[in-house]
């Protein structure tokens, strides 16, 4: 995330473009899904994965294509497996 923020902000984003704030804008550690298609997504739909960041002055939020900030072979979302997964695959 620390390199998405220095590309945005060596792209001009230091400042709230609403408010004006230098501040208060915030990034998410978790994904946006945007589906292109029906609700939930189905095969052959387009999902897009962004990156959200929000003002905490004002409230505006802006999404940023996250494939931009990553190669080809970095998954996007990874399977984290819950504590009862992780005990039955240790037997």
């Amino acid at each position: 995330m620390a390199e998405v923020s220095d590309t945005l902000q060596r792209l001009g984003l230091r400042a709230c473009p609403v408010c004006g704030s230098l501040e208060s804008l915030d990034m998410s550690h978790f994904p946006v899904f945007l589906a292109d298609g029906r609700s939930p997504a189905e095969p052959g739909d387009d999902l897009t994965f962004a990156v959200r960041v929000e003002c905490g002055t004002c409230g505006h939020v802006m999404l940023f294509n996250s494939q931009r900030y990553r190669t080809g072979d970095e998954k996007i979302l990874m399977l984290e497996l819950t504590e009862d997964e992780e005990c039955s695959r240790g037997e």
